[in-house]
């Protein structure tokens, strides 16, 4: 197929982006490196090997790749060149700062110093011309945790490993003002969420779905509370947060069959990603979008008529609360007290995230194991605006503020287990189950894709008001 000139100068500008990347990391791959990597990599070049590199995702706000050597595939190197610039934006003056890059770096460092082998050992952090250079160790995990909920059976032994790895993350002193960047432009999306709930008092909008319904029965005064209670705290610094850890950026053991959904890699083991959203923040914040994907699982299994696929994740998440509390009161120091409020804000701002990312703006559903057709992502965006409603009820609302966090997980549970019974009349229940899609197709979710996806649906919502 024949390119326009448009095309041909992308492809162009792709191809001298590789060749840069392969020029400089040649450069730091010697004897007086302090990684061993970049030294087997320096002498294997001595002796007449090459680099190859490979586009892993990117081209929004960066490109990442896989470098590794032509005749020793197996040393291999990640890396991620950033641009100051976010084509995702519509603004072509939008700045989008490098620092991000360098605190990304940082806090690579900073938690394999505190958790070694929980992250991708960071190498160099280089300029580059007007972008920047992340260059890493290729992490020993490398697939999205994301497709064991998909699939619907979850390893287990990463469940305690992880919740101990963000307990000690969020035992870290940090500075109120790190990435303060990150945190403005993250501020810029809440206001579609309050746009969202006053909508549906809107007389034209459809009055009989269940969000609806739901929401006008809580009233405009009890919405605008629990989206004051929201902000709130996302404005909270009590705490270092990754700030961008849902299941897409925790990445697993590949399995040893695509085609054996029981079977996992050989050791649990798991590796945090994507570091540069990272912020001073509240403790709930990332585990409640840890939560997030796997409640969406949970309804698509349930529509597809897969109970026990539900039930697994449900399980699963019941496990990750348990080990997440008990780190927190090994490293974190937390009581009962203390735990409790920190239940009740991840519940709030899950619900928060099921209303706004799912059922508000859609985004993220294409990645969910859909069976049916366009009806049951209708059917689920219902749902998951339902749920999110309900739990910003339990987690921000005051008629449970003083609820325990054993009634109020009782309560969270038995809502869903609910929603999966309301379900399974769609579709009656049954037992096969299928791989992941994206693992099949080794395609890898990027953040920066669904950041376009979501400021593409907030211009085409402004240009309708207009």
């Amino acid at each position: 197929m024949t390119l326009t000139a448009e095309q041909q100068a992308i492809e162009n500008d792709k191809e001298n982006k590789k060749k840069v990347v392969i020029e400089i990391i040649t450069e730091h791959c010697n004897d007086s490196s302090q990684f061993e990597d970049l030294k087997l990599i320096g002498e294997a070049l001595q002796a007449g090997d090459k680099l190859d590199i490979n586009i892993l995702t990117g081209g929004l706000t960066n490109f990442s790749y896989r470098i590794s050597l032509e005749q020793r595939p197996e040393i291999q190197l990640y890396a991620k060149l950033c641009f100051a610039r976010a084509l995702w934006n519509p603004d072509p003056d939008a700045h989008y700062d490098l620092i991000r890059t360098v605190n990304e770096f940082k806090m690579m460092g900073t938690f394999n110093s505190i958790d070694p082998g929980s992250v991708a050992i960071p190498y160099l952090c280089l300029d580059v011309d007007d972008m920047k250079l992340l260059v890493t160790q290729w992490s020993p995990a490398d697939e999205q945790w994301a497709n064991q909920f998909i699939d619907g059976i979850v390893d287990a032994r990463v469940i305690p490993k992880f919740a101990s790895a963000l307990a000690k993350l969020q035992s870290v002193e940090v500075d109120p003002d790190f990435n303060v960047g990150v945190r403005e432009t993250l501020l810029d999306f809440f206001p579609g969420m309050s746009r969202g709930l006053k909508d549906l008092f809107d007389p034209e909008t459809d009055q009989n779905g269940r969000v609806s319904i739901y929401v006008r029965k809580l009233g405009m005064n009890t919405c605008e509370i629990l989206y004051d209670r929201l902000v709130g705290d996302f404005n909270k610094r009590e705490c270092l947060s990754h700030n961008d850890l849902h299941v897409f950026n925790i990445l697993v053991e590949k399995k040893p069959d695509v085609n054996t959904l029981e079977q996992f890699g050989p050791q649990g083991n798991y590796v945090l990603c994507d570091w540069e959203m990272a912020i001073p923040s509240n403790i709930g914040r990332d585990l409640a979008l840890t939560y997030t994907f796997p409640i969406a699982c949970i309804v698509a299994h349930a529509i597809n008529g897969n109970k026990q696929s539900s039930e697994n994740i449900l399980h699963v998440l019941d496990l990750l609360w348990a080990e997440y509390a008990l780190a927190l009161q090994e490293f974190g120091k937390k009581d009962t007290s203390s735990l409790c409020v920190i239940y009740h804000s991840i519940i709030g701002q899950v619900g928060s995230w099921l209303f706004l990312v799912y059922y508000a703006l859609g985004l993220q559903v294409e990645f969910l194991p859909f069976e049916g057709n366009l009806a049951s992502i209708k059917t689920a965006r219902e749902s998951l605006g339902y749920l999110g409603l309900h739990f910003m009820m339990l987690g921000f609302g005051e008629l449970h503020a003083n609820t325990s966090v054993r009634s109020l997980q009782s309560m969270f549970n038995a809502a869903i287990m609910e929603e999966i019974e309301h379900l399974l009349l769609i579709r009656p229940p049954r037992r096969t189950m299928r791989s992941s899609m994206l693992r099949a197709s080794g395609r890898r979710v990027s953040d920066a894709a669904m950041f376009s996806s979501l400021i593409s649906k907030v211009a085409d919502d402004c240009h309708q008001e207009r």
